[in-house]
């Protein structure tokens, strides 16, 4: 599980992503270490959110966060994710830059659909796809009220070079319409 602590940007307790929708949150997740199927675990205790060409978002979101810290091999990075918005199936939206301690970097795109969707409503093509990311439900005060589920991703990406240490990660917004947020990465 890798510490997100100095690249939170929102709360789970808070809405982020609307001004008028008071309990549209994440307070409905584990603190701290969430346990999902099959074992993996994730350190959530925020979120990191990107901003978007959509205008709606409430707050002035950075378009990227850089030097999320890895310092050690794996196999599979394991990325807990979603979007605050729509794009076209496939398109992409974001993306991660895996750094190594030496070697170029690897950029990890992000389309909507097949890594990830938006958290209230899962893409129309959703399952039609040969999908990388399988999804957690869950709910909120907003989404009980409209009976209606919400959704994060996890994506398992595996690392083409296990035998060299990870340094860092980057996380970037490519300016669409569907903003991406981070809630967890852990490694394997």
């Amino acid at each position: 599980m890798l510490d997100l602590t100095p690249h939170y940007n929102a709360p789970l307790t808070n809405a982020w992503t609307s001004w008028r929708e008071n309990g549209n949150d994440l307070s409905s997740l584990d603190h701290g270490s969430l346990r999902l199927k099959g074992g993996l675990r994730y350190d959530v205790r925020g979120i990191v959110q990107l901003s978007s060409s959509n205008a709606s978002l409430p707050f002035d979101y950075p378009a990227e966060t850089k030097g999320i810290p890895v310092r050690q091999r794996c196999a599979t990075l394991h990325f807990l994710h979603a979007t605050t918005g729509r794009a076209e199936d496939e398109s992409v939206v974001g993306h991660y830059v895996v750094h190594y301690a030496d070697g170029p970097p690897v950029r990890i795109p992000l389309a909507y659909g097949i890594q990830l969707a938006d958290w209230w409503a899962e893409s129309a093509s959703w399952g039609r796809h040969k999908t990388e990311a399988t999804f957690i439900r869950g709910a909120n005060v907003v989404s009980q009220k409209l009976q209606r589920t919400i959704k994060l991703y996890e994506y398992p990406w595996k690392n083409p070079r296990p035998s060299v240490v990870i340094q860092s990660i980057d996380f970037y917004s490519d300016h669409t319409p569907a903003a991406p947020f981070l809630l967890g990465i852990t490694v394997e």
